[in-house]
């Protein structure tokens, strides 16, 4: 896709290589029209290597614009069995989908040689024996295609044949197309495992008075349209006026505020449901015990100019944007809203969408250091925009920032009745667990902090580029995996050991996988990354076969299941989870996506099922009787809604540095911690992953580190220990934890609001600080290349104070404390004062 205003010439090349050699290399010169997308396919030999590496790149001139190496396989192509000759072709796929009961079929027979002889298509089931156990006639469109389905009602387990026949007129087979099919049944299918309308700490259930809806920390009040007026958080109102829906009919603007809440029932403590608007469009809002607010607007057939959804906020309070597009990392816009009035910010020009068509946003926060709200929706299905207008805008006119989203932004009429649903939630999601600034981060066999509650990775068989299941390990080696992570925990000192896991990949080598392979594999299956070492496999390729999977039901039930397996009979009290980013999916065969207007497939990106997933998990754990310690990684792509029932939110693996790169401080913005990793508006425990890893000079590597430290302490955020100078990292724990980092009464006040309590002489300087009675913690910041003298005033009397870290005294007069801070560096200064 090319956002720009003119014409752009790029280049594609795709390099095959394999034991370390090239084996081919594809190009092709593309011209993007400006604001448009050139589709392009590559044709790939066939005379390939069985496993190696592909990588892709596009380029204009010298400017590398996409860089992506990944490992393939080379697959069988899907056989054909011909009636008569060895000329007939004709595209097909051909789909098991065990949570649906059915076989779905399709094909193209527009190239094929006998398309005139063709009178009818049929699907049909074979068992091993060759005998047709069912047959489901298929209509042959005029385009000469087939696109169908066939329900298997009550099928035994048991190994089957998919078979795609062509007949002539005489019922002669002209050509047919097979595929195995495995047939079993699982009992965790729809079991509903992880379920429950209780409310689980650290909420509360819900309190209904009135109009009103509190949940922990936040008060909702909804109007007649069943949409929030005032949405208290922490004490203060968020809304500036209240949400509302404007249409534009005839050119005129009106809001549709409804003729009265028409109903407010809470049929259990954990939601509440109103239903509110008038005959023109009916709203059904759900608010579920963490804030999360499910709307579903149904429009009445009609006609529209235009329909959009106002949030509009305290200008003051909506200083900061998270917006999520649809990539991880570079697919995403946070930090200050830009400064101005009228539209300030939208999603035609701060995000460039790779994967769907238009300008959707699928997630936007806006808030300050304390508090926001959230908007997000799986998809734009049901909207009405051009391709280049915006989805969303930001305006700020006389001290209120106001977002709207513009569902319908040009004339439409709609016969039948249409639903939008998307959802709202203000932040922080939930209060943070007790001492969580005393967790330390451990690789397995490194020093424990003292004092700290010791958080160490069990890869096990799970990480999908290292072995053969991301979750589903078998019943016959629970006993395996038991005392292997007994022996870890042991041998490691850990009070937590997460099963490191990837979110959206899944192992295909056992049997679950097998079956549903069609259903969850949407992009099809390759070998580890570790596949050109045929040592590492032997024979049995297959058990160490992955692919993506969606969270979509039957894959929810399934990692829901082994992970109760794994606690029950693995011991197991915590999961990391790589790659849990909302990522756009398109199946029509199980219904996600849809179909537009030209043609395409726009994607759905399953938010709401990756809520599920992490809500029946959190329950899980509890429900076998462990505390849930859920450890998630989307990096810029954090979805609040998504993760409001998780643990941890870690961020980084992102701007790896090395020797010759920027540091740490000239790399990333102050106000993207702000925007994205705060705990006071998340509710989450933020932690960061470095990537100075690629340095190799020690010296510099313990600066590097320094210098991320500092930043990251100003913000109030944990540092894993991995990929960084873990030394200088547990030298910083060993001093918070001396401190009492972790401590019920310690209170952090940052850089940005702590102005009226701390003064600096350098401007060059940040300082944060955590503070119990009696005692603070300062962390100063030099953002300056040479050193900087700070005299730092505080507004109570300080007695005494060391640097903390290297246990050397700092002077001392009166309110003042002088420190010298190293340039990119930081100095973590611990005072005693003589106030409680």
């Amino acid at each position: 896709m090319n956002p720009g205003l003119s014409n752009v010439n790029v280049k594609v090349s795709l390099v095959i290589g394999s034991n370390g050699e090239t084996v081919k290399v594809v190009e092709a010169a593309l011209e993007v029209p400006a604001s448009g997308r050139t589709p392009f396919r590559l044709a790939i030999p066939e005379t390939l290597p069985e496993t190696g590496q592909a990588r892709l790149t596009v380029s204009q001139g010298d400017t590398i614009l996409y860089d992506h190496t990944m490992p393939f396989v080379r697959d069988t192509p899907e056989p054909v069995y011909l009636a008569d000759d060895n000329t007939a072709e004709f595209e097909f796929v051909m789909k098991h989908l065990p949570s649906l009961n059915r076989v779905v079929a399709r094909a193209d027979f527009f190239g094929y040689p006998k398309r005139r002889q063709i009178a009818s298509v049929a699907l049909r089931l074979r068992d091993t024996e060759d005998t047709i156990m069912r047959e489901q006639p298929l209509s042959l469109g005029a385009d000469a295609s087939v696109d169908g389905a066939m329900n298997l009602g009550q099928l035994a387990e048991g190994d089957y044949i998919m078979e795609l026949v062509v007949l002539d007129d005489e019922g002669n087979v002209l050509a047919s197309a097979r595929r195995d099919m495995k047939r079993l049944q699982f009992a965790w299918l729809g079991a509903g495992i992880g379920n429950s309308d209780e409310v689980p700490p650290p909420w509360t259930p819900l309190a209904v008075k009135g109009a009103c809806v509190t949940c922990w920390g936040r008060t909702t009040t909804f109007g007649s349209n069943a949409l929030p007026v005032e949405i208290e958080v922490k004490g203060q109102s968020i809304l500036a006026r209240p949400i509302s829906l404007i249409a534009t009919i005839d050119g005129r603007e009106e809001v549709l505020s409804g003729d009265q809440l028409l109903a407010i029932e809470s049929d259990a403590a954990n939601r509440v449901v109103l239903v509110g608007g008038d005959t023109r469009i009916a709203v059904k809002s759900v608010m579920a015990y963490d804030g999360f607010i499910q709307v579903d607007l149904t429009l009445a057939p009609g006609k529209l100019d235009a329909l959009r959804l106002d949030i509009p906020l305290r200008a003051d309070q909506a200083t900061l944007i998270h917006a999520v597009g649809d990539h991880m990392r570079d697919g995403q816009y946070s930090g200050v809203l830009p400064a101005g009035a009228g539209q300030v910010w939208s999603s035609v020009t701060h995000l460039v969408n790779r994967s769907i068509f238009g300008t959707f946003v699928p997630y936007v926060w806006l808030g300050d250091e304390e508090r926001g709200i959230c908007w997000t929706a799986d998809s734009d299905r049901g909207w009405e925009l051009d391709d280049n207008a915006a989805a969303l805008t930001i305006n700020r006119q006389e001290g209120v920032v106001t977002a709207s989203l513009h569902f319908i932004g040009r004339p439409t009429q709609w016969a039948v009745p249409r639903t939008l649903r998307f959802a709202i939630q203000a932040t922080p999601l939930k209060p943070m667990p007790r001492g969580w600034r005393a967790w330390s981060f451990d690789p397995d066999g490194w020093p424990r902090t003292p004092g700290s509650k010791r958080i160490q990775y069990y890869p096990g068989r799970s990480y999908f580029w290292d072995s053969v299941d991301i979750f589903g390990l078998e019943a016959a080696d629970m006993d395996a995996f038991r005392r292997r992570y007994a022996d870890f925990v042991k041998r490691s000192d850990a009070d937590t050991a997460v099963l490191t896991t990837t979110l959206n990949i899944l192992g295909a080598g056992t049997p679950a996988p097998q079956v549903f392979r069609d259903e969850w594999f949407i992009n099809g299956l390759e070998l580890s990354s570790h596949s050109w070492d045929s040592r590492r496999f032997g024979e049995d390729k297959q058990r160490y076969m992955y692919g993506q999977a969606a969270l979509i039901p039957s894959v929810i039930d399934y990692r829901l299941w082994a992970a109760r397996e794994l606690i029950r009979h693995g011991g197991l009290n915590g999961i990391f989870e790589d790659n849990s980013y909302a990522w756009p999916v398109v199946d029509p065969d199980m219904g996600y996506g849809y179909q537009r207007d030209d043609g395409e497939w726009q994607a759905d990106f399953l938010i709401s099922g990756n809520r599920d997933y992490h809500r029946r998990l959190s329950n899980v754990f509890r429900q076998e009787g462990v505390e849930p310690f859920i450890f998630t990684h989307m990096t810029t792509a954090n979805i609040l809604p998504a993760l409001s029932h998780a643990t941890v939110a870690f961020d980084g693996e992102w701007k790896e540095i090395s020797d010759d790169s920027p540091d740490f401080m000239t790399q990333w913005p102050l106000d993207y911690f702000r925007a994205v990793d705060l705990w006071q508006h998340t509710g989450l425990v933020p932690l960061w992953l470095p990537m100075a890893h690629l340095v190799k000079d020690p010296d510099l590597q313990i600066h590097h580190t320094r210098c991320m430290l500092a930043v990251l302490q100003l913000h109030d955020i944990l540092c894993d220990n991995g990929h960084a100078r873990w030394q200088v990292i547990r030298d910083l724990e060993i001093a918070r934890m001396a401190f009492g980092i972790g401590d019920d009464d310690v209170l952090f006040h940052g850089y940005w609001d702590n102005g009226h309590r701390l003064q600096l002489s350098a401007d060059q300087v940040k300082c944060s600080f955590w503070q119990k009675p009696g005692r603070a913690l300062f962390v100063l910041a030099n953002f300056a290349r040479e050193p900087a003298e700070v005299i730092c005033t505080f507004d109570q009397p300080v007695v005494s104070a060391i640097e903390a870290m290297a246990h050397t005294a700092v002077p001392v007069n009166g309110t003042h404390f002088t420190v010298t801070v190293p340039p990119r560096d930081f100095q973590l200064i611990q005072v005693e004062t003589t106030q409680p």
